[in-house]
């Protein structure tokens, strides 16, 4: 009995040794957030202007090229799918840490208070701290969300992404770079799924083509944030503050929003 315990051990650190050393490095390496973050670090402590952060609403709406055509700046929108500010707030504090941009534009929405425990954002979370470097504080969160019985999906993507293992490992596939798609520091965009009238997206182009050109109305109102929200944009205006950073809030419509002329946009922009 205690022989086959101890196979089964070996076993067990032999397969994760090989899963976390080989496998995992084709899910690290190609996503769009990895290759983002790869090359911000290629820039000196001062030579980024800008940083973005937030959901994909972010990464699809701001893009440095253009942007930074306009303001002289340099700029990276580090924004991911679902992108939650627990996750945003380690994000920024580990990138302080090396760069100094001058100001953080932060995204913020009525989504904020849902995506901190809505099901499903776990792996849109974990994306972000695959790519953060280890430390005792990034895994002690993350068994603490998301519960330690979780702890080898949480530490390797190979395992947690298993219904990918087709894409990533046979295939190769990297949506992202995809034909039709642009990608730029972080900014992407899929075209194809707005062109095409058989895509999930392939009505809002006719659907919403006077969205630039209604005035939303922006009234008073007694709406506060949730104690929640609340007190992590707390936090990352004092993680920005001790860095010297500028801390930048804004809301970017969302198509959902503009449906309801009298909904959450509205309230929240109060």
């Amino acid at each position: 009995m205690r022989q086959l315990i101890v196979k089964i051990v070996v076993f067990t650190i032999i397969f994760i040794g090989v899963v976390a050393g080989v496998f995992d490095s084709f899910f690290y390496s190609e996503t769009r957030f990895k290759e983002t973050l790869s090359a911000f670090k290629t820039y000196g402590i001062d030579e980024v202007d800008i940083v973005y952060c937030g959901s994909s609403k972010v990464f699809t709406a701001l893009n440095p090229e253009i942007i930074d055509t306009e303001l002289k700046t340099t700029s990276f929108n580090l924004a991911t799918g679902s992108q939650n500010l627990e996750t945003t707030a380690f994000l920024i504090e580990e990138i302080l840490k090396t760069h100094q941009p001058k100001v953080l534009v932060l995204d913020v929405s009525p989504a904020d208070n849902y995506l901190l425990n809505a099901p499903g954002v776990q792996p849109f979370q974990l994306e972000v701290f695959d790519n953060l470097p280890f430390s005792e504080k990034k895994y002690k969160y993350l068994f603490n969300k998301y519960g330690i019985e979780n702890g080898l999906s949480l530490v390797s993507p190979t395992i947690r992404n298993h219904n990918d293992w087709d894409d990533k490992l046979i295939r190769r596939r990297n949506y992202y770079k995809e034909k039709g798609n642009t990608y730029v520091r972080g900014y992407y965009n899929n075209k194809e799924s707005f062109s095409n009238p058989n895509a999930t997206y392939g009505n809002y182009k006719e659907e919403f083509k006077d969205f630039n050109t209604y005035q939303f109305d922006y009234v008073q109102g007694n709406n506060t944030l949730s104690p929640k929200v609340d007190s992590l944009l707390r936090r990352i205006y004092s993680i920005t503050e001790k860095a010297n950073t500028s801390l930048v809030l804004i809301s970017i419509p969302y198509l959902s929003w503009y449906k309801d002329k009298n909904g959450d946009y509205k309230n929240y922009a109060s």
